[in-house]
């Protein structure tokens, strides 16, 4: 087998290979419903990927020893760059104890570090794709702010799943009435349930008048352009929520 045949099968190795890698990563970050991946179906996935990584790299090291040339090292060159891509993929879930969330300066932080969380995290491992784990959620955060899709399973199966609708006119004015500096609006249905819920960050009015006009602010706000059929006003501190009211749309 001449030169320019050896090198394109063993890059084609490479690129099965990175692809496979790939499938399963992105398939993992992108996901908001529990995977229903199997373990023997992971282990399968990844002990195809390692095979043909293994196989692309003798044959890259050797092609490459053998003939010296650029075009001799795209093998290596392919499985070192899906590589990384590969990680940087990984990388942009991150996995933490979801006791460690809590709310610092009114903002979600990471109690180890104390940093804004920042990005989208996984609770409580990534082994959550097998139901391995009771418990497993998915949030993602923009500076200490939750935004966008969410979602909590149990043993695999979904339970919870929303989103956080975007900051509108709304939040101030309920920031505005309850003297906070954030409200989280959290759209969100248990099962085919829908609710909404007002997170009211470290509030300092919370008397029931407050509330109450919170509660008649948002069902005129909101009711029109969402579907929900409970609505939730819950006091957010630390790591403390306390629900203040509770209210049955008609």
């Amino acid at each position: 087998m001449t030169e320019k045949p050896k090198i394109l099968k063993i890059s084609i190795l490479g690129l099965i290979a990175i692809a496979v890698l790939a499938l399963y990563e992105i398939r993992e970050y992108l996901r908001f419903v529990p995977s229903n991946y199997f373990p023997l179906k992971f282990v399968l996935q990844y002990g195809t990927a390692t095979v043909l990584i293994a196989i692309s790299s003798i044959g890259g090291v050797r092609l490459f020893v053998k003939y010296k040339t650029l075009f001799s090292s795209t093998p290596l060159i392919i499985l070192t760059g899906g590589l990384i891509c590969v990680w940087i993929i990984r990388q942009q879930t991150t996995k933490i104890d979801y006791e460690k969330i809590i709310i610092k300066n009114d903002l979600y932080v990471n109690s180890t570090t104390g940093m804004p969380l920042d990005g989208t995290y996984k609770s409580p491992s990534q082994w959550d794709g097998f139901g391995k784990d009771e418990h497993c959620s998915k949030q993602k955060y923009e500076k200490g702010i939750p935004t966008g899709q969410w979602m909590y399973s149990f043993k695999g199966d979904l339970i919870h799943s929303g989103v956080y609708l975007e900051k509108t006119k709304l939040n101030d004015k309920l920031s505005s009435l309850a003297k906070c500096r954030r409200v989280d609006i959290n759209l969100w249905q248990e099962g085919d349930y829908p609710i909404l819920t007002i997170d009211l960050i470290n509030p300092i009015s919370k008397d029931s008048n407050t509330v109450e006009t919170i509660s008649e602010l948002t069902i005129q706000s909101l009711s029109n352009k969402f579907k929900f059929n409970t609505l939730y006003i819950d006091n957010v501190t630390g790591k403390e929520r306390t629900t203040l009211k509770v209210a049955d749309i008609k």
